[in-house]
């Protein structure tokens, strides 16, 4: 399946002659949220979005359950963003997942409000992009 948020193509997603590795991990990823409920908010990024390439492409969930929300950054992608939290709900959990590679990192836990998110850096793959994994109860 092509993974794609909305109208937007998932290029960056999954780079061509991805290995299968690469693929598994971004099927976790996108199983972790219910990937169906999505829908793109570009208000959710409230600084250094980019555009062309480097634009931070933003999802989350619309359809009443758990509220939750995926947010990429590419590959020369500002390295911090900040994230209207109150678009999710309160007492957000944030994940950094690597999606080249099984890594993840805590980013905060019981977030609300305006927050800024730094990227952690190279990711398994040696690039620089990640998904940053929101979730409040």
């Amino acid at each position: 399946a092509d993974l794609a948020v909305g109208d937007r193509r998932g290029e960056g997603l999954r780079p061509a002659g991805a290995e299968a590795p690469d693929r598994v991990r971004l099927a976790t990823i996108a199983h972790s949220v219910r990937w169906q409920a999505l829908a793109p908010d570009d208000a959710l990024i409230t600084s250094d979005r980019g555009s062309g390439y480097t634009e931070i492409a933003a999802a989350r969930t619309t359809d009443g359950g758990t509220p939750q929300a995926l947010i990429y950054s590419p590959p020369g992608a500002a390295s911090s963003i900040t994230v209207d939290l109150s678009r999710i709900g309160t007492s957000v959990t944030a994940t950094w997942e690597d999606p080249s590679g099984v890594r993840s990192m805590s980013a905060g836990t019981d977030l609300s409000g305006s927050h800024a998110f730094t990227r952690p850096g190279k990711n398994t793959g040696g690039d620089n992009d990640w998904v940053l994994v929101l979730t409040a109860p």
